[in-house]
């Protein structure tokens, strides 16, 4: 039983590393694309403030 749950718990926290680590390389995708994009509009913190917004939809989509 114990042996049951050191292995559930190690894939959980593996699976919560690789979902992070996703999370973090699409908030970077997603951070040069808008920054491209409305780099002559806006200014750095309104774009990281549009990739935070964007980052639940990215996050979604990882899990489907």
């Amino acid at each position: 039983m114990i042996l049951h749950t050191y292995f559930a718990l190690k894939y959980i926290k593996v699976m919560f590393i690789v979902l992070f680590l996703l999370s973090l390389l699409l908030a970077m995708i997603d951070l040069i694309e808008h920054s491209r994009r409305f780099s002559h509009i806006v200014d750095l913190y309104s774009i990281i403030h549009l990739t935070l917004l964007n980052a639940p939809k990215n996050i979604y989509e990882i899990i489907d």
